[in-house]
């Protein structure tokens, strides 16, 4: 097909009831996709794979709304310093390392420790996380 819709095959221009025109996606090896035709022409093609860095950057997003969920349930305000120790098994806590500065940052974690083992914090809450991740205690501390 042309720049103006013609089709031709072995220089004769076909008419549009001598051909059907598909849009095939080719499929990649062990790869991941999701299609969608657009309303007004056209389609998009998303690559839906999981790879390991998504899969750690998902589970540091799922402890950072935990943590602010544990921040909220304890009636912190926005603006207060927290100590942050998260329950972990050593694979989640690999995962997390990475996203270490993240978390710290968007819910201003002055430490943030990962743990096989919780110890008890005052002013603490236990909230359920992920998989890998059991629970999360917070504990406000001075700036």
């Amino acid at each position: 097909m042309d720049d103006a819709g013609v089709v031709t095959a072995g220089g004769l221009q076909l008419e549009p009831e001598e051909y059907t025109l598909e849009t095939v996606v080719k499929e990649s090896d062990g790869g991941s996709a999701s299609v969608a035709v657009l309303p007004g022409g056209g389609f998009v093609v998303l690559n839906t794979e999981i790879t390991p860095e998504l899969e750690a950057e998902g589970l540091a997003r799922d402890v950072i709304r935990a943590i602010q969920q544990a921040r909220k349930d304890e009636g912190l305000n926005v603006s207060d310093r927290i100590k942050t120790s998260i329950r972990a098994t050593p694979e989640a806590a690999a995962q997390l390392e990475p996203h270490r500065d993240l978390i710290s940052k968007e819910t201003l974690s002055k430490s943030l420790d990962f743990t096989a083992e919780m110890t008890s914090l005052s002013n603490s809450q236990v909230v359920w996380v992920a998989a890998g991740v059991d629970s999360v205690l917070v504990e406000k501390v001075e700036a």
